[in-house]
């Protein structure tokens, strides 16, 4: 990031770059969740078949939506950190 930053990356190429890097995980985090969920239903569906659960598609939806909206809330704080921060300072910090 001290390089973008050095060889003149704007403020808002950075800050684009954090959020895009956290919404990223916090979808694949998401997945995962989602995955282990299902795998859960299953078997639970399978151990007691007179209480069956189901997954309906809005769940996937606001699971989706719920992994993006905290991949950006706290990825703001540190892309506004990283995006401010002297080049000087950036290369020292890596």
């Amino acid at each position: 990031m001290g390089i973008r930053i050095a060889v003149g990356a704007r403020r808002i190429d950075i800050l684009i770059q954090f959020l895009i890097e956290s919404v990223t995980i916090s979808l694949i985090g998401g997945v995962v969740g989602l995955l282990l969920g299902v795998i859960t239903i299953l078997i639970f569906n399978s151990l007691v078949p007179d209480f069956k659960v189901q997954f309906t598609p809005w769940i996937f939806m606001l699971s989706f939506g719920f992994s993006v909206g905290v991949g950006i809330i706290f990825g703001v704080f540190p892309a506004r950190r990283a995006a401010n921060m002297n080049p000087i300072d950036a290369l020292r910090y890596e």
